[in-house]
Order: C-alpha cells, then sequence, then structure tokens
C-alpha cells in the first residue's frame, strides 16, 4: 500500500465514532509520546487526549480531506499535512493541520502511531 494512502487512511480511523469510543482502538493509533497542539488553543497529552476523544465520541459529521499530502523525514517518521473541512450541526469548521506518525515496534509488528498533531483554524 502507498504510504500516503497509508497515512491518510489512519487520519481517518481517528475521525471514526466506533475508534474515538473504543479506549483499545485509540491507544493503537495514539503514541504514548503524542502531543496535540489543538485547534482550541489547548495542549493535550497522551492521557488527555484519549479521555477527550473517549469523553467526546458522541454525534456525527462529515468531513472532506483537501489536498492531503506527506513528507517521509525518515525510515520511522511520516509527515501528514492538510486541510480538514468538517461539517457538524450545519456549521462548516476548515482547519489546517499536521501530523507526526512514527513507526514503532509492536510486540506484533511494526505499527503506525501518531505521536503529534497540531490544527489551526481558519476562515474561508
Amino acid at each position: 500500500m502507498d504510504e500516503e494512502v497509508l497515512i491518510k487512511d489512519l487520519e481517518e480511523k481517528l475521525l471514526l465514532q466506533k475508534i474515538r469510543s473504543s479506549r483499545e482502538e485509540l491507544e493503537k493509533l495514539i503514541s504514548p509520546d503524542f502531543i496535540e497542539y489543538g485547534s482550541s488553543g489547548k495542549i493535550y497529552n497522551y492521557l488527555g487526549t484519549i479521555a477527550h476523544l473517549l469523553a467526546n465520541a458522541g454525534g456525527t459529521f462529515k468531513y472532506t480531506f483537501i489536498n492531503f499530502k506527506t513528507r517521509r523525514l525518515s525510515d520511522d517518521f511520516i509527515l501528514a499535512l492538510y486541510i480538514l473541512e468538517i461539517e457538524k450541526n450545519h456549521k462548516i469548521i476548515i482547519t489546517n493541520r499536521s501530523s507526526l506518525w512514527r513507526r514503532e515496534e509492536d510486540t506484533e509488528h511494526a505499527a503506525w502511531r501518531i505521536v503529534f498533531h497540531q490544527g489551526t483554524r481558519v476562515t474561508r
């Protein structure tokens, strides 16, 4: 599988309600070293992010990825850069996003996990 497709698939998984409502699934995708600079201005660590996602897993929204690109930084790091348009409760929110994914050795296999994310709200 093309690595850009793989990383986009992982980013999409983090938006799915069934993933956001499962601690086990979130732990597969999020590294214990994780840090997020959220679009709200808040900074989240691993435990805070998982708690926040689990507490806010309800509701449905539509999302569109725009200009999704990746850059390989090393064998074990890939940077994802994109714009995300989210439609929720008849409102549209647009954010510039960047994520850093790291290949981490797992007991069964090497898995890609997100280690950094930043979202910045923009206006149309």
